[in-house]
């Protein structure tokens, strides 16, 4: 539960098997610093996860944070302890809603948001057959969701090492996308041997791997 009212205000648990009418021995989780308002907290697995704000009106900002189950006030505090899971201040000051449902949901726009961490490059090819310095690379990389696509461009070494030359970023959709490299670190590639590793931002599976070969 969250106590609004000074002098202790902040997130506090009890036992839930504790009769309504019996005084309930509370443990203080988080305390709210000043000028915070803590709300909605929540027990989620081994977090607890709430909406933290400060401000008035069009003042007001905030963001959804999480903390260990296991804090107290004692041990845990929100700038040193809790996780920020959010970066909307604008939007995320306002009470939030928590679900049980383990699979993904429909955002306002219609589009399912996968958990970042699973989505994956399922395909990646070269647009055309052969890269010209002159030109740009363009790649086909096709997401199981959508994500912020990273590449990276590496040059290839006589034996064969892979000599990281910079990354560049862009939006992808769910599905198939076509990314144009047109230089990497403000250079066009020379003629050489290269690699390009594709990832999702922020997810943890396997990046995919093309090479390529550029010609004068």
């Amino acid at each position: 539960m969250v106590d609004p009212e000074a002098p202790a205000a902040g997130i506090f648990e009890f036992a839930a098997t504790t009769p309504a009418t019996a005084a309930k021995a509370s443990t203080e989780v988080l305390a709210e610093p000043s000028g915070w308002t803590f709300d909605q907290a929540r027990f989620a697995g081994p977090l607890i996860v709430f909406d933290a704000h400060r401000g008035t009106g069009s003042a007001q900002t905030g963001d959804i944070f999480t903390v260990p189950a296991s804090c107290t006030a004692a041990t845990c505090s929100l700038f040193a302890n809790a996780t920020n899971v959010t970066n909307d201040p604008r939007a995320d000051a306002s009470d939030p809603a928590w679900t049980s449902a383990s699979t993904p949901i429909a955002a306002f726009d219609g589009v399912v948001v996968a958990p970042a961490g699973s989505i994956r490059v399922t395909r990646l090819a070269l647009a055309g057959a052969a890269v010209h310095s002159d030109e740009s690379l363009t790649l086909l990389v096709t997401l199981s969701a959508r994500a912020t696509i990273v590449v990276t461009i590496a040059r290839r070494t006589a034996s064969g090492a892979a000599r990281a030359l910079g990354s560049l970023s862009a939006p992808g959709a769910a599905g198939a996308n076509r990314v144009r490299v047109s230089a990497v670190g403000g250079r066009r590639l020379g003629a050489g041997s290269y690699q390009a590793t594709v990832r999702a931002k922020g997810s943890t599976a396997r990046p995919a791997t093309v090479r390529f070969t550029v010609v004068g």
